[in-house]
Order: C-alpha cells, then structure tokens, then sequence
C-alpha cells in the first residue's frame, strides 16, 4: 500500500516507492521463484479531493510475475451528517 501525498504531483519519492513495490509484486508472484504467490495487489491511496468530497484508490493486479490489470475506484461522501456514509463509485 502506498499514499500519494498530493494529486497534483507525486514526489521521485513516491515514485521510487511505487516502482520498488510493483518489482517486489512481481517477484512474489512469479512461479519460478521462492514465494509463488497466486495474486499481488498494489493499492495506492489518492488524497482527498475537498471540491467534489472524494478520494481515490488506484489497485494493480500482478499474477504469475506480471501485471495483470488496474482499476481506480473513486470513494465519494454520500451525505454530510453525524456519521458520514461513503460510497465507491467506478
């Protein structure tokens, strides 16, 4: 898992730490190494957008060492009240 610290522009930071987790997937992932692992999942949390009350995750499949497909599914506030009630939106 890895947050994003602005939407705006991620630092070489972040970037290297995205990359350095999408390698690390893939190892464990890969049949022919020590971990196969079935599935990897990269989730990258996106900072919350305060126009439209919403944040984003980005998640990243990996199987069998290689990237499989990617989703973002944006989380938007449904009501504003005491406990507020989020939904996802794809």
């Amino acid at each position: 898992m890895k947050k994003i610290g602005n939407s705006d522009h991620i630092t070489r930071r972040e970037k290297k730490g995205i990359h350095s987790d999408r390698d690390r997937l893939k190892n464990l992932t890969s049949q022919d190494g020590d971990y196969k692992y079935k599935m990897g999942i990269l989730c990258v949390f996106h900072p919350w957008n305060i126009q439209e009350d919403s944040f984003g995750i980005t998640h990243e499949f990996y199987k069998d060492g290689k990237f499989v497909d990617k989703e973002v599914v944006i989380y938007r506030v449904k009501e504003k009240r005491e406990s507020t009630k989020v939904e996802a939106v794809h």
